[in-house]
């Protein structure tokens, strides 16, 4: 997205963590490079809090979504989002 935008990722991270409308507006698509999740409403981790069950819900809307994850959960496979735009 931030290409796309010709934004920075950091940018385009703070806006989604703002977002209001999630996930009707779907920004737990969002991936960090690489496939791993990144953060979901504004959470990365344990360090987070709430960041550990935020992941999960995140894995889980993907998972219902037909995403596809690596052994561990961690690391989305393939690119099911690169033609977003």
């Amino acid at each position: 997205m931030a290409a796309h935008l010709r934004s920075s990722p950091r940018a385009v991270g703070n806006v989604l963590r703002r977002n209001p409308f999630a996930p009707t507006v779907p920004c737990h698509r969002v991936v960090a490079t690489g496939g791993l999740l990144g953060g979901f409403k504004g959470k990365i981790g344990p360090r987070d809090g709430e960041g550990c069950l935020t992941l999960r819900e995140k894995r889980m809307l993907l998972r219902e979504e037909g995403i596809k994850f690596d052994a561990k959960g961690g690391r989305v496979l393939g690119t099911p989002f690169a033609g977003f735009v």
